[in-house]
């Protein structure tokens, strides 16, 4: 098991502790915790900068994934070239994945031309202008998404992160 101190796998047999852990102490959606393990007797926390753990590079990773998305996603808008799916898809693997927001911005705002109707690709978008800190467009985007359908999950989560990120948490936590 990977150990939080060392940053190294510890070696078969070798006693670990599993330990509660909150990595997000914050009174907000974002509150998070989870388990982690700590090797025996270590005194020092490893000292790493500008690379990754040796054990990061033998696991698969979220980028990885991205990198997976991304491609399927273009091969879609190839494929079907009027897909607003598609293009939400590759705007969010751009966005999210691979921090490129200059790259996906072309195609969240063909997406967006395409499917004007859809909510998912409406919500999509809508998030995409608030990470631009374009909170107006933003919230005009996922009013319109929340009419076309009032149940969709999607349209809950963006119109918090809008909130949030426009600085309303009192907002956000009601939307989320």
């Amino acid at each position: 098991f990977p150990c939080r101190i060392s940053l190294e796998d510890a070696p078969v047999g070798e006693e670990v502790l599993l330990l509660p852990f909150t990595h997000q102490d914050s009174r907000s959606p974002y509150r998070a915790s989870g388990p982690i393990f700590v090797r025996r007797g270590l005194r020092k926390a490893a000292q790493i900068v500008n690379e990754l753990p040796s054990y990061l590079t033998l696991r698969p990773l979220s980028v990885r994934a991205y990198d997976a998305a991304e491609a399927a996603a273009r091969a879609a808008t190839t494929l079907a070239p009027d897909f607003a799916e598609g293009f939400s898809a590759l705007g969010f693997a751009l966005a999210s994945g691979k921090l490129d927001i200059r790259g996906a911005r072309e195609p969240f705002e063909r997406s967006y031309a395409l499917a004007p109707g859809n909510a998912d690709v409406l919500a999509r978008y809508a998030t995409f202008r608030t990470n631009l800190r374009d909170h107006e467009r933003a919230t005009e985007v996922i009013l319109r998404a929340a009419t076309l359908d009032p149940l969709n999950a999607r349209t809950f989560r963006s119109q918090g992160d809008i909130r949030h990120n426009a600085g309303d948490h009192a907002a956000a936590i009601v939307a989320y």
